[in-house]
């Protein structure tokens, strides 16, 4: 653990910059995109909520991927279209429908209709 874990704002005053380690690489932005839209896929196929370590067990990911996936879908939800990954408490995740594409009013145009029989 890195002291900056602890609070906030220390890696700009520490000596000791944060470093990775080995065991766990940083993903590459598109390797979180990717598995941000897999894990709605993983989750529709569930038939109860699941927690984060089932997640990574049915996905063979370690946890720290499957908590940056979560995060980078929470943070871009048109990922999973029209789904999102909601919590449960304390720490069970599902895929439910985004209310928020549902209650959006649809302004469609209907073509106008000509009468075939008067042409």
């Amino acid at each position: 653990m890195h002291p900056a874990d602890l609070a906030a704002d220390l890696d700009s005053v520490l000596n000791n910059p944060r470093n990775p380690e080995p065991h766990m690489p940083r993903q590459q932005n598109g390797e979180v995109a990717d598995d941000a839209q897999a894990l709605p896929g993983a989750l529709a196929h569930a038939a109860i909520p699941l927690f984060i370590d089932d997640v990574a067990t049915a996905l063979q990911w370690d946890l720290q991927r499957v908590y940056a996936a979560l995060d980078h879908a929470r943070a871009h939800p048109e990922l999973a279209g029209p789904y999102t990954i909601e919590r449960i408490p304390p720490e069970t995740h599902t895929l439910r429908p985004r209310l928020d594409l549902l209650s959006r009013p649809t302004t469609r145009t209907t073509p106008a209709v000509t009468d075939i029989r008067s042409a």
